[in-house]
């Protein structure tokens, strides 16, 4: 009796320290049997060996060029795009940034474009007939390219360069851009994060894991010290923010990166798998819960032909960048339901569709669309 007492009070204490809760994590996973121990920061500070400068500069030059598409967006301008300026922000050639130090980056976002879905092989093509619409004067309708000028959802006008069926230019190409250079490759970091080693240390960019772990928080776009502060979010980042509400997924999607680069420097592979897991079935799911929004914004502004086009082509974008990720949770054949549903031509989408699309991604992703 008195052995099963003692054996009970062991057992015991063994449960109680594994639920205990410090600053610092230590699990025994690493291949020498040791202990790891480390401590999780409150911002994705980790000392002078962590760069994600090569995304930054990425997403500053999908900036720069977003930005150029957008300005034809003026209701009373009219502004006309130089299409070798286009490409040469998507190439990174001739000096076309503003910012002097895009144009001197080694990469482009024509390199890491994903053309798995031959997205990169049309995009020079899409950037030409931008162009060519923006020095058009015929108001974009039904079958018509160009720009239509028209009330938004807050009721005063807005602008918007559409193709003939109502697809908007500045989404075509932003969202694009998001998911197959931004999505891709975050994805494709954190999908190879254990092939890459973790012994050599390279001054100003840590062991290649880290360095790898690093680029896919800045292809998230987010700032160190997020979701405390949220000035200087971009696109990924801003879009996690805009559904926090509703799903939590700031804290989810912070905390997992702070707690898996701390586990790679920590050698803690486990720790560090199950962050990686939080972090690709949360970014898909915020996305889900995004693209909800849209949807709902779209069925609400069905009359407007300008904001229901903006709507619709931010939505299909994130449908698009789904494909992405080869851990996703949507599967392809319902991918391509919902692209079906959305249809090709955006003036003759009618409101049964846009239901069942909400319908559908609110039961993939566990969403309710009353929070959204």
């Amino acid at each position: 009796m008195k052995n099963q007492v003692l054996l009970f009070l062991f057992v015991g204490l063994v449960t109680f320290s594994a639920c205990k809760k410090t600053a610092t994590e230590t699990t025994n996973d690493s291949a020498d049997n040791t202990t790891p121990t480390y401590t999780v920061p409150d911002t994705y500070v980790f000392g002078s060996n962590m760069n994600y400068t090569l995304a930054t500069a990425h997403i500053n030059m999908a900036k720069e060029l977003i930005g150029y598409i957008r300005s034809t967006h003026s209701v009373t301008a009219s502004i006309v795009l130089d299409a070798n300026k286009l490409k040469g922000m998507f190439l990174n050639t001739a000096g076309s940034f503003t910012d002097v130090s895009l144009s001197n980056a080694a990469q482009s976002l024509n390199a890491k474009m994903n053309d798995a879905y031959g997205l990169k092989s049309g995009f020079e093509t899409l950037l030409n007939e931008i162009a060519s619409v923006s020095a058009g004067t015929t108001a974009a309708q039904n079958g018509t390219p160009g720009k239509l000028i028209g009330t938004n959802s807050s009721g005063t006008q807005s602008a918007w360069l559409l193709d003939k069926n109502g697809f908007e230019y500045k989404e075509l190409v932003e969202k694009g851009v998001m998911g197959a250079v931004f999505y891709s490759e975050a994805m494709l970091l954190l999908k190879n994060i254990e092939s890459y080693d973790n012994s050599t240390v390279v001054a100003g960019e840590g062991t290649a894991m880290e360095h790898a772990w690093d680029l896919a928080f800045g292809y998230f776009g987010a700032p160190a010290a997020f979701p405390s502060t949220t000035t200087g979010l971009s696109y990924w980042g801003s879009y996690c923010n805009s559904v926090n509400a509703a799903i939590n997924s700031n804290a989810t999607m912070m905390n997992a990166f702070l707690k898996g680069r701390a586990a790679i420097s920590g050698k803690d592979l486990g720790v560090m798998l199950e962050a990686r897991n939080t972090l690709v079935v949360t970014w898909e799911k915020f996305a889900a819960a995004k693209l909800v929004n849209y949807l709902k914004g779209a069925k609400s502004n069905l009359a407007l032909d300008g904001q229901r086009s903006h709507n619709l082509s931010e939505a299909i974008g994130f449908v698009r960048a789904f494909r992405y990720n080869s851990a996703k949770i949507i599967t392809d054949v319902q991918i391509d339901q919902q692209l079906q549903l959305l249809g090709n031509n955006f003036y003759n989408i009618t409101s049964t569709a846009i239901d069942q699309l909400i319908s559908n991604l609110c039961s993939i992703y566990s969403l309710d669309a009353s929070k959204l």
